[in-house]
C-alpha cells in the first residue's frame, strides 16, 4: 500500500476499502488520525470548549457524511493568556489547491510610509476570517470529527491556503476608498495600519476607518486595537519610533529569538526542524535588525545541505558549522541592542565601478581611479572591485551614504540583500564589504547602470597601471636595508601591487593607501622609503630639505631595463646602471656632502649585467 497516497485519502474514499483491507483504518488511526489525539483529558475539554464556542457562533455545525467529503485532522495551539486555539490541519487539502500570485502589504510598506514626527493607529479586526462564508458546495471540504460526530466549517479558514489571498483581495476596495479620501493605512490581513500627519489627522483617519470596516459587516477587537494616536507603536511584533524614526523589536520578540539562539547553541544536534524554525525568526526579525541579514546565511546554507543529505526529512538531526555557531553568538550577544532607521536618506555621493579581466576602476565625485589585479585577484569573484573602490576612497566617504552604480547585476543584488544563501564565497566576501561599511560607518546602497554610460570606470579598468607600476627586486631591496642597518616604517611612493612596506602612500585613491598624494602630508619624524618617479626628484628632495626629513631615496636618471613580453609579471623590476647627477641634484637643493652618502651595492642578474643601485640618506641623522 502507498502511505502517501493513503494520506490523501477522504474518510469517505477509506470506508469503500475497510472490508477489504481491515487493518487500513487501524493504520490511517495510527499515521494520520482523523483528530489528533489530546494528550491529556485537560486539552480535550479545551476541544469540547472551543467547538461549543464555534457552534454558538455559527462558525461550525454538526454535519453528515456525503460523496467527496474531506476530512482533516484538528490539533490545539497554545496562546498566549495560557489557553488554546483549536486549528483544523487543512496541510493535505492544500496540495490540492491551486495556488494564484498576489501581493499583500508587510510591515516595510508602513516603515516606507513613516513621516518624521508622525501619528499613529492601528485597528485589529475580531475574528476576521469568521466573518467571510464558504460557499455551501465547498463545506464539505472543511470537516473534522470529534468523539464520534463529525462538524463542518460554514467560514474561511485561517489554513486554507485561498483564504489569504481572497480576505486581502476583500479588503483591498475598503482601504482603497479610505485612501481616497486622503486617509494613509496599510493592511496585513486583519492588522489595520493608521498613519497621520498629526495627532488630528490621525484621529479622523481612526473614526472613518472604524466607520467604514463596521459597515461592511467586519468587528474591531478593541483589547488589541491601538485607537488613540501615538509616535510609538508596536505594529506586526515591531516597535515603530517616528520621533526617532527608527524600528526595533518588541522585548518579548527579542527575548524569545535570543532564548531560541542560546537553545540552538547548546543543542549538538538540532533538528533540520529546529534550525528552520529559527531562521524564520531571524528573518521575521529584520525590519527592527539593521545588519540581520549579515548573520544568518551559514546557517541557512548548513539546513540546505542537511536537507539533501537527509532527503528532506525536517525530523533527522543535522550538526551546525563554527560560521553557523558565530552567527548564532552574534544575535545572542547583539539582539538586545539592536535596531533599524526607517530610512537612510539621499545618497550623499555616487561612485561608478566597473572591471575587466586585467583591470578594476571607479570613479567618485569626478574623481577616477583603477588598477591592474593581481596574479590572485583576477581569479576572484567580481564583488571584489566594490571592496576596492570603497577602500580607495574611504577618507571621502567616511560616515556617508554612498549610492554604487555597477553594471554586474548579481554585485547589485547580493550587496544590497547583504549576502547570499548560494554562494559562499560571495557571501564572505559581501560580509567582508559590509563590515569595512560597519566600522568607517559607511552605509552603501547599490543600483545597476548599463555598461555603456559607465565610461570612466569602463576606461580606467581597461587601461590598467603597468606603464607606472615600477618596483624594485625585493630581494636587491631586502640587501639594500641590510647593509644600510635601517627598517623603513612608510612608502612613500607605491600602490598595493609594489609596495615595499606598509603602510604606504598611492598618487591616486587607492584601497590600502593611508593617504593619497606625499606632497600632501608631513614627512617629519618618519622613516621613509622613496622610489619616486625621475621626474620629480628635484621636489622630492626639495621637501627633505625643507622638513628636514629622515629616509632612504631610490634615485636614477638614466637606463632601466624592461621585463620582456614574455615576462608575467605586473610590475616592473628596476635596473639602475649610473647615477652621475645625485651630487649635482643634492648640490642644487643646498644639501651638505655631510648630511647625504651614497650606498652601492653590485649584483648579478640573470644574464650577468651589472646592476647598481643607489641609496641615498638624506636628513638630520642616520637612519
Amino acid at each position: 500500500i502507498d502511505s502517501e497516497a493513503i494520506q490523501k485519502l477522504s474518510q469517505t474514499q477509506v470506508s469503500e476499502y475497510e472490508s477489504l483491507v481491515p487493518s487500513l483504518i487501524k493504520y490511517l488511526n495510527t499515521r494520520l488520525p482523523i483528530l489528533r489525539r489530546a494528550n491529556s483529558c485537560q486539552q480535550g475539554q479545551f476541544i469540547d470548549s472551543e467547538i461549543q464556542n464555534l457552534l454558538k457562533k455559527g462558525v461550525t455545525v454538526e454535519s453528515t457524511h456525503e460523496p467527496n467529503e474531506y476530512i482533516s485532522p484538528i490539533f490545539l495551539r497554545p496562546k498566549k493568556d495560557g489557553s488554546h486555539r483549536m486549528i483544523l490541519n487543512l496541510k493535505y487539502l492544500n496540495q490540492s489547491v491551486t495556488y494564484q500570485h498576489f501581493k499583500m502589504d508587510t510591515i516595510w510598506t508602513a516603515i516606507r510610509m513613516m513621516r518624521p514626527g508622525c501619528f499613529m493607529a492601528s485597528i485589529d479586526l475580531k475574528d476576521a476570517y469568521y466573518s467571510v462564508p464558504i460557499h455551501k458546495d465547498h463545506k464539505k471540504y472543511l470537516k473534522f470529527q470529534w468523539r464520534g460526530k463529525l462538524y463542518q466549517y460554514t467560514c474561511s479558514q485561517n489554513g486554507l491556503a485561498i483564504c489569504l489571498r481572497k480576505f486581502t483581495k476583500l479588503l483591498k476596495p475598503v482601504f482603497s476608498n479610505l485612501r481616497s479620501i486622503g486617509h494613509l493605512s496599510v493592511i496585513f490581513i486583519d492588522d489595520s495600519y493608521l498613519q497621520g500627519a498629526d495627532f488630528n489627522l490621525c484621529v479622523k483617519n481612526v473614526k472613518d476607518t472604524i466607520t467604514l470596516l463596521d459597515q461592511v459587516g467586519l468587528v474591531i477587537h478593541p483589547e488589541k486595537s491601538i485607537l488613540y494616536p501615538t509616535q510609538k507603536l508596536v505594529f506586526l511584533g515591531s516597535l515603530l519610533d517616528s520621533i526617532k524614526m527608527i524600528i526595533s523589536l518588541t522585548g518579548e520578540k527579542t527575548q524569545k529569538i535570543k532564548e531560541a539562539c542560546q537553545k540552538l547553541l547548546q543543542s549538538p544536534q538540532p533538528t533540520i526542524r529546529e534550525v528552520a524554525r529559527v531562521i524564520g525568526m531571524l528573518t521575521a526579525s529584520f525590519p527592527g535588525v539593521m545588519f540581520g541579514p549579515l548573520h544568518y546565511r551559514h546557517l541557512d546554507m548548513d539546513k540546505t545541505v542537511a536537507l539533501k543529505i537527509r532527503k528532506g526529512n525536517y525530523n533527522k538531526t543535522m550538526t551546525l558549522s563554527d560560521e553557523a555557531k558565530h552567527e548564532l553568538s552574534w544575535w545572542v550577544s547583539s539582539i538586545e541592542s539592536a535596531y533599524n532607521v526607517v530610512s537612510h536618506g539621499q545618497a550623499d555621493t555616487t561612485m561608478t565601478t566597473d572591471a575587466s579581466k586585467t583591470g578594476w576602476g571607479c570613479s567618485l565625485a569626478g574623481t577616477p581611479t583603477g588598477g591592474s589585479w593581481d596574479s590572485g585577484e583576477s581569479e576572484k569573484h567580481i564583488n571584489w572591485l566594490e571592496l576596492l573602490s570603497l577602500k580607495s576612497f574611504v577618507d571621502h566617504i567616511c560616515q556617508k551614504h554612498v549610492k554604487i552604480l555597477s553594471d554586474n547585476t548579481t554585485a547589485v543584488c547580493c550587496i544590497n540583500h547583504m549576502g547570499t544563501s548560494h554562494s559562499k564565497e560571495i557571501h564572505l566576501l559581501v560580509k567582508e564589504i559590509w563590515d569595512f561599511c560597519i566600522k568607517n560607518n559607511i552605509w552603501i546602497t547599490v543600483a545597476h547602470i548599463p555598461g555603456k554610460e559607465n565610461v570612466i570606470a569602463d576606461f580606467e579598468s581597461m587601461r590598467g597601471t603597468n606603464d607606472t607600476e615600477w618596483a624594485l627586486n625585493q630581494k636587491v631591496y631586502d640587501q639594500a636595508i641590510q647593509l644600510l642597518e635601517v627598517t623603513p616604517s612608510i612608502d612613500l611612493f607605491a600602490s598595493r601591487l609594489n609596495y615595499k612596506c606598509k603602510p604606504y602612500v598611492a598618487f591616486r585613491p587607492d584601497p590600502e593607501a593611508q593617504a593619497i598624494n606625499a606632497f600632501h602630508i608631513s614627512w617629519v619624524n618618519m622613516c621613509f622609503y622613496a622610489f619616486p618617479p625621475f621626474c620629480i626628484i628635484n621636489q622630492v628632495l626639495q621637501k627633505i630639505s625643507e622638513e628636514k626629513a629622515t629616509g632612504i631615496i631610490h634615485t636614477n636618471n638614466t637606463d632601466v631595463t624592461i621585463p620582456s613580453s614574455e615576462d608575467t609579471s605586473s610590475t616592473k623590476e628596476v635596473a639602475i646602471t649610473d647615477v652621475p647627477l645625485i651630487g649635482g641634484l643634492l648640490e642644487s637643493q643646498e644639501i651638505s656632502k655631510e648630511a647625504a652618502f651614497n650606498h652601492r651595492t653590485s649584483m648579478e642578474t640573470g644574464d650577468s649585467k651589472t646592476v647598481q643601485i643607489l641609496f641615498t640618506k638624506v636628513g638630520t641623522a642616520l637612519l
